[in-house]
Order: C-alpha cells, then sequence, then structure tokens
C-alpha cells in the first residue's frame, strides 16, 4: 500500500496518521499490523497523539497479583486494594491526610477567617490558596500487590489517503 507521498509500506513499519477520520492536525505515530480485505489499515498507537492533549484512549488492567485476577478500580469493592485513597501530605511535617479530612480543614480554615473578619461575607481564595499550597495533592496509593498494565488498543484506519510513512522497519 502506498502512503500520501506515495511511498510504499508495510506490515511493521512506523506511520503517522490523523486522529480523525479527514485531514486531522491531531497526528498518532504508530506501526502497521496488517492490512485488512476491505481496504482498511490496522495499527498499533506507539503514542496517543502528538498534539499535547489527553487521550483516554489508554486502558488500565489492574491485576491482584496474588490470584492474577484483574479487578475494576473503579467499583466499590475496590477499596480493598487501596493502602490509601485520595488525599495528600503536609508538605512542612510529611503527615498524610485523607480528602476528607482535608475538606474538613479547609472548612475550619473558612470558618476561622470569616470569625477574624466579621465584616466580610466572602473568604478570598487567596486564604484558601495559601491553606492549599501547603499541601501535595494525591491520588490513591494501592497495595504493594497490585500490578497496573496500560495498554493502548490496535486502531483501524479506513482513510488510508493520509497515511505517512515514518520508517521502514522491516
Amino acid at each position: 500500500m502506498k502512503d500520501f507521498l506515495g511511498r510504499e509500506f508495510e506490515v511493521g513499519d512506523l506511520i503517522v496518521y490523523p486522529k480523525m477520520s479527514g485531514r486531522s492536525v491531531c497526528l498518532v505515530k504508530g506501526v502497521v499490523k496488517k492490512f485488512n480485505d476491505s481496504g482498511t489499515v490496522t495499527v498499533q498507537p506507539e503514542v496517543e497523539s502528538w498534539n499535547g492533549g489527553q487521550d483516554r484512549s489508554t486502558t488500565e488492567k489492574y491485576i491482584d497479583t496474588r490470584t492474577g485476577k484483574s479487578f475494576n478500580a473503579y467499583h466499590d469493592n475496590a477499596d480493598q486494594h487501596v493502602e490509601r485513597g485520595y488525599g495528600g501530605t503536609n508538605k512542612e511535617t510529611g503527615e498524610w491526610i485523607s480528602s476528607e479530612e482535608y475538606s474538613i480543614l479547609i472548612q475550619r480554615v473558612r470558618h476561622d477567617w470569616l470569625l477574624a473578619n466579621p465584616d466580610s461575607r466572602y473568604v478570598p481564595h487567596s486564604v484558601e490558596w495559601e491553606f492549599s499550597d501547603k499541601f501535595t495533592h494525591t491520588s490513591r496509593v494501592w497495595k504493594d500487590y497490585v500490578k497496573i498494565e496500560s495498554t493502548i488498543p490496535t486502531v483501524t484506519i479506513k482513510r488510508t489517503d493520509n497515511i505517512i510513512l515514518v520508517d521502514k522497519r522491516v
């Protein structure tokens, strides 16, 4: 099959292609996996995209290495695999607090500020930001037996006239 510039590309070659079906500004780099009978090309993306944005096409599989079974990280029973939930670390003391404790502390900061400034109806954002800057926020920390595998699924390209050969690997 030929690319946009008329060069021949084969299975295993590195190509770039538009992220959407038309001539898109967002390019994706990938390896040609196979040519389909329908005239489409199956590609394994190497990176999610070159547009600098977040792409949710990456799938993560969470595996309990003790049993070898995968589990849904967003299901209620996934908490049994969590060492620490969402929260943050105090930059001064190194103490970790949960997001619930953080919410209580920020409410206390607002309350104390309003008590100290009875003429004000609002707490300035700078008061909250000053408090918030004392913490490094973190997402969940999984227990040491949880293995996370990230994969980018293969893509079938229908508009093959937009493909550009980058490197012949065969």
